[in-house]
């Protein structure tokens, strides 16, 4: 069994991808790929990687699977939660930026110690994450949620090498959530996996609500037309109507926090690209580019 975990993170896709998957879960399910409801599985695996459960005792596959999943043997199971490396008011911490992410994804790896584990993940530009993170989190207090950390040193990388070093053999799929809309059908084929049949439904869900009606009706028109595009051909298509028929102001995010400037978001952005760029060679990664 392999099991492929959508860690999210927070403020990205927020539920669409599972459920854009779970629109193709009949057929996935005769593939052999079982995709649980969300509700069957996360309070459960909450209370596993509870911090007064860390870490997480050895069991064998076969408990937890009955508790979550109808299918006692499937090929390929998907799980998604963008609370799996932990609650957005823990993202910042004395530990940095998702400080605990190795610790967590070796927690869900050892939930089946038998399976093979993959770790499909979002990236987000600090810039417009960090606002998003604190408005999830409840509060308003900016200074006590950054825990006197500079915005400028928060980097995805040091998230991405602890993954790789606590969870070696885990498959890692990475993507810009900046570019999800492009790459929401390589994303659903990935999580559904190698030697997936194309997925019928919900490749466009993630780039329909940021066009406009015209741009929604061209769209499905233009994928109606011919033979179903995968891939490149599928996001050369998709970044063009994006480009086009965007709605006015959809691919913008308002940024007000304290003590920020245009100067500072500027920077912020510059480091992540950088950033992005140096996760994307490092070995062992597979970044999604569109």
């Amino acid at each position: 069994m392999q099991v492929a975990f959508h860690l999210g993170v927070h403020a990205t896709d927020e539920d669409r991808l599972i459920r854009s998957l779970l629109r193709n879960r009949e057929a996935l399910s005769r593939q052999g790929c079982s995709i649980p409801a969300p509700g069957r599985y996360r309070a459960v695996i909450r209370q596993m990687l509870a911090p007064a459960r860390f870490p997480v005792p050895a069991e064998t596959d076969q408990p937890l699977l009955g508790r979550i999943c109808d299918d006692d043997a499937p090929r390929r199971l998907i799980l998604s939660h963008d609370a799996f490396l932990g609650l957005p008011a823990r993202a910042i911490s004395n530990e940095g930026f998702y400080g605990r992410a190795g610790r967590r994804a070796a927690a869900l790896a050892g939930l089946f110690p038998e399976a093979g584990c993959e770790f499909h993940m979002a990236l987000r530009n600090p810039a417009t994450l960090l606002p998003a993170l604190l408005a999830l989190s409840g509060g308003s207090d900016y200074t006590g949620f950054m825990q006197d950390l500079d915005p400028l040193r928060l980097s995805w990388v040091p998230v991405v090498q602890q993954i790789r070093q606590s969870v070696p053999r885990a498959r890692l799929v990475l993507w810009c959530d900046e570019d999800s809309p492009v790459l929401w059908g390589d994303l659903l084929q990935g999580l559904a996996g190698p030697g997936a049949a194309l997925l019928a439904h919900g490749r466009t869900d993630r780039i329909e609500p940021l066009l406009s009606e015209t741009g929604r009706a061209r769209l499905r028109s233009a994928l109606a037309a011919g033979p179903a595009l995968a891939g490149a051909s599928l996001r050369a298509m998709m970044a063009a109507h994006l480009e086009r028929d965007a709605l006015p102001g959809a691919l913008e995010t308002e940024i007000c926090l304290p003590g920020w400037d245009s100067d500072l978001v500027a920077e912020m952005t510059m480091n992540y690209d950088r950033d992005t760029a140096g996760i994307a060679a490092m070995d062992g990664v597979e970044m999604v580019l569109p």
